[in-house]
């Protein structure tokens, strides 16, 4: 019963913060995807400029394999 009433209890709190998160996760997902096209160069943000998930990012890159990108991300 003790658990049921803490996991009420977080989800109140995550509710309650849910919108200043939004806009914490938002900001430093479009700060990465400024660093990474400015940065690199020869790559795009891909989906909507607006209506899209907060804590996604999906950046294309031109001109390169992308199992060439995979090897290199381990």
């Amino acid at each position: 019963m003790s658990a049921i009433v803490g996991l009420g209890a977080a989800a109140e709190i995550a509710l309650a913060r849910m919108d200043e998160e939004t806009i914490r996760v938002r900001s430093l997902r479009d700060r990465l995807e400024q660093g990474v096209v400015q940065g690199i160069g020869d790559c795009f943000v891909l989906g909507a400029a607006v209506d899209r998930l907060p804590n996604t990012c999906d950046i294309g890159f031109d001109c390169l394999d992308a199992e060439a990108i995979l090897h290199k991300l381990e």
